[in-house]
């Protein structure tokens, strides 16, 4: 019974050691892991770890797009900064309808399709084509292609 009442008390002494060192090295009680910008959420998002609590998971904490606070060490102890990274938005999503295209000097061609990936301008993506064949029944063709704008591909070459 002693000893289990030792152990009791060298957990509690040793537990209240950590927390009082994780309060002094995290003032706000909490430590930022990462932050990034969600573009289609227009957010921005802080994944922060409880420090009083470390084997807890993190979590993430949606914080003002307009103000983003900083510690500065010439003026007051925060500042507003106001640097949103200035994210492309996604012009193709995974699962839309899209217009596939093609095009030279004598001829253009367009087709509707299905986007497999989500992308930003620029990026190459599969589209996906289903039409109906006489003898197979339905035919499902993947064709690479390039995102020139909304819902718009272009047919890689």
């Amino acid at each position: 019974m002693n000893s289990v009442r030792l152990f009791l008390t060298v957990a509690a002494v040793a537990a209240s050691s950590i927390g009082a060192f994780a309060q002094s090295a995290c003032p706000a009680g909490y430590r930022v892991l990462s932050r990034h910008y969600d573009a289609q959420l227009s957010k921005t998002w802080e994944l922060r770890q409880n420090c009083a609590h470390p084997a807890w998971p993190a979590h993430a904490v949606a914080i003002p797009n307009s103000i983003l606070l900083t510690v500065s060490t010439t003026s007051s102890p925060l500042v507003a900064v106001s640097t949103i990274p200035n994210v492309p938005s996604i012009l193709v999503r995974a699962g839309e309808s899209v217009r596939l295209w093609s095009q030279d000097a004598a001829s253009r061609i367009e087709i509707t399709g299905t986007a497999e990936q989500s992308a930003h301008l620029g990026e190459r993506i599969n589209v996906r084509i289903t039409r109906q064949n006489e003898d197979a029944g339905l035919v499902v063709q993947h064709i690479a292609g390039i995102v020139r704008a909304v819902a718009n591909v272009e047919i890689a070459q």
